[in-house]
């Protein structure tokens, strides 16, 4: 028996015995409806994960690059203070170190932010992880039962 036809019309239904329907509902049919209905969300669902892996690392390569021009800075503002700090006002002096402290903040918020940004993307891989393993385990059990 063959389900395509049947899916098509183009098989007398008073002809079949429940033995053919058995057969066709055992065989590659419902797998063929099981793939088919799990297909485009899991598929959907495996891009979101590779999506939120890039967003991982795409965030790490920006706090790399976002600590190592702060250190630039960072060190060019203390070997300017190294130099000049004899021939420099207090005010200006003070000034110069207000920003390296502030410099020192914005590194230890870049830091937290990272930390933040990178844990929120692998909370949220997580529930794609575990809708996926769910809907993969619910079409084993689908094909399980209609095989």
């Amino acid at each position: 028996m063959d389900y395509q036809k049947l899916l098509k019309g183009k098989i007398d239904y008073e002809s079949l015995t429940p033995e053919d329907v058995k057969k066709t509902l055992a065989g590659n049919f419902a797998g063929d409806i099981i793939s088919k209905l799990g297909s485009g969300p899991v598929e959907s669902l495996k891009e979101c994960i590779d999506d939120i892996h890039e967003l991982i690392k795409e965030r790490r390569e920006l706090h790399k690059n976002l600590m190592k021009e702060m250190e630039m800075v960072e060190m060019d503002i203390n070997n300017f203070l190294g130099k000049q700090q004899l021939d420099m006002p207090k005010e200006e002096l003070i000034l110069f170190k207000e920003k390296s402290i502030e410099l020192a903040e914005t590194k230890r918020q870049e830091l937290l932010n990272c930390w933040r940004d990178i844990a929120r993307l692998k909370e949220e891989l997580r529930g794609y992880t575990k809708e996926i393993n769910e809907r993969q385990s619910r079409m084993s059990m689908l094909d399980s039962i209609l095989s």
